[in-house]
């Protein structure tokens, strides 16, 4: 019966991104409770940052991010078009 039921759960299609997305969710969690917990005696000193350097990090997250975007949209376009143009309207 277990064995049934966790073959059944395993093989739906977003087990993997659901499971992935909760251990990320609990190593963020984790990451904090360290953060505010440790900080003021400085023995995790290496997470506590300013807020500059924050901005900083994330304004580069971001930025790789739309860049990352943008590619992977100029390639999709780029392959449609040689698709479109090499076979016939309704192959597309």
């Amino acid at each position: 019966m277990i064995k049934k039921l966790y073959f059944e759960i395993r093989s739906k299609l977003y087990f993997l991104p659901v499971m992935y997305s909760l251990i990320s969710i609990g190593l963020a969690a984790f990451v904090i409770y360290l953060d505010y917990y440790t900080a003021p005696f400085d023995t995790f000193f290496f997470i506590y940052t300013s807020r500059s350097l924050g901005s900083l990090i994330l304004s580069t997250v971001v930025g790789s991010l739309l860049t990352m975007l943008t590619i992977t949209f100029s390639i999709m376009m780029v392959v449609l078009t040689i698709y479109g143009s090499q076979l016939s309207p309704r192959s597309l």
